[in-house]
């Protein structure tokens, strides 16, 4: 393995993937290609990574998941130890977060078959165990919750307010609920309800065999349709999943009127 395929952490905390480098400042994460321009890519997460532990930055452990094509870095969001990880997919462009992985030190290894596998240890001294950061839809058994929330964007103003679909393209592969809850107005405590003070949110069952339903015309497409009462003008859009089931995935989204035809693409 050479220097250039190690995770190489500095007095700055910088981390060299190949020709690409990933780095912890005080300004935040920087991706750098090597020829190109530098470029902050933390700007989305400024609220989220700057209320972190600032004493703990300087034990931020970072990790290149090349199967993924993320960069993972493990930190302490509160308290003394890591809690958390954030999760840049430079292929999408995109961050994610992880809660409860305490990866004091984090590293790729690679498996009898030439295979990557994430190695972490907790930094506990009555632990003393290596962790995979494997793949799966439980943790010990244990169900992941896991969130996708949408920016605020607004839709067309000749759009009707009281006659909207969100139809949306979902991966039915095994059981599992899936929770779809609409925000408005930059509230993100209280989801939208109708002229009859009913909650707007739904429960999407995606059981096999179970089609067609009130969400999927048939049991072989994937387009769900939700019907949406709401008025306001800008919209933030949730997914959830709190049980212990298959991954799912979400393509795609937009939304439409009942007699118009102006669309809003949020995904």
């Amino acid at each position: 393995m050479s220097a250039y395929d190690r995770i190489v952490t500095y007095d700055r905390d910088v981390q060299q993937l190949r020709a690409n480098l990933s780095s912890v400042l005080q300004r935040g994460f920087f991706f750098v290609n090597v020829g190109a321009s530098d470029g902050v890519i933390s700007d989305p997460i400024y609220t989220t990574w700057s209320g972190y532990a600032a004493s703990r930055f300087k034990y931020t452990a970072g990790v290149w998941h090349r199967a993924r094509q993320e960069v993972w870095w493990s930190m302490t969001s509160t308290g003394s130890t890591h809690d958390t990880i954030l999760c840049f997919n430079y292929k999408h462009n995109k961050w994610s977060v992880f809660t409860g992985m305490a990866a004091e030190a984090i590293a790729t290894v690679e498996t009898a078959n030439d295979i990557d596998q994430l190695l972490f240890g907790t930094g506990s001294a009555s632990d003393g165990k290596l962790y995979i950061a494997d793949s799966g839809n439980s943790d010990n058994a244990a169900a992941i919750a896991s969130t996708y929330q949408t920016g605020w964007f607004a839709l067309e103003a000749t759009m009707e307010a009281s006659g909207r679909y969100v139809t949306m393209f979902l991966k039915r592969a095994a059981n599992y609920n899936l929770t779809f809850t609409p925000y408005r107005n930059f509230d993100t405590a209280t989801a939208i309800v109708d002229a009859n003070n009913t909650s707007q949110a739904q429960n999407i069952a995606l059981l096999s065999g179970t089609y067609p339903d009130t969400y999927f015309p048939d049991a072989s497409d994937q387009l769900c349709t939700i019907q949406l009462s709401a008025d306001g003008h800008h919209f933030s859009f949730r997914l959830n999943a709190s049980t212990t089931a298959a991954q799912w995935e979400c393509y795609g989204g937009f939304v439409r009127g009942h007699l118009v035809r102006p669309a809003g693409v949020f995904i």
